[in-house]
């Protein structure tokens, strides 16, 4: 099976040849910022590291670690508007929070 099946058979409760696997396709099971960049060191990849949520500090992962760790979703996110830094590890986020 190919990702895509993969998901939708686990979608429409039949037997995939193997659980999907999710990794970053939503900020609730993305990875925080220090186990990631030991995940970039361990593949030996040099990018920037770019924040999903600065609130619970997890990223967006990569496409060359989630087709080394064979993943199967991915993550589509809306643009949101950038934080505003209103001092020394203070912000306001998307919601003006």
């Amino acid at each position: 099976m190919n990702h895509r099946e993969r998901v939708l058979a686990a979608l429409s409760h039949q037997q995939p040849d193997r659980v999907p696997i999710d990794l970053g396709a939503t900020r609730d099971s993305s990875i925080v910022i220090e186990g990631y960049q030991r995940l970039l060191q361990h593949f030996g990849i040099q990018d920037e590291i770019r924040l999903t949520s600065r609130m619970m500090q997890v990223v967006d992962i990569d496409e060359r670690v989630l087709q080394a760790l064979d993943i199967d979703t991915r993550g589509v996110f809306p643009p949101t508007p950038p934080d505003t830094r209103i001092g020394e590890n203070h912000y306001r986020d998307e919601w003006g929070i």
